[in-house]
């Protein structure tokens, strides 16, 4: 069977999961209770700064959206503009289930 570049055979993703997996608990079973060294909060720092959204990234958060569908409804219908549901399979996206 041949595969994609993109999709590698799933023993591979299996080894690959499994090796993960070794590595931390390997690293984990090695530290010691208590603060963390100075290298593992510089790297914490950094990697935080690194995923956090860059000034113009996300516009859609600077929107007041409106989270009552009834009041939602009626400013539509005040402004004439459609009404933009968004909903999630698993829950409300604003984690309010």
């Amino acid at each position: 069977m041949k595969t994609s570049r993109l999709f590698p055979s799933w023993p591979f993703c299996l080894s690959l999961v499994l090796w993960t997996f070794l590595a931390g608990f390997s690293r984990a079973a090695g530290q010691t209770e208590g603060n963390p060294s100075r290298s593992e909060v510089r790297d914490w720092e950094r990697l935080h700064r690194l995923v956090q959204p860059a000034e113009g990234e996300s516009p859609w958060r600077k929107i007041a959206w409106l989270t009552d569908i009834t009041s939602a409804r009626k400013r539509a219908a005040e402004e004439d503009k459609p009404l933009v549901i968004f909903t999630a399979a698993d829950g409300s996206p604003l984690g309010r289930t």
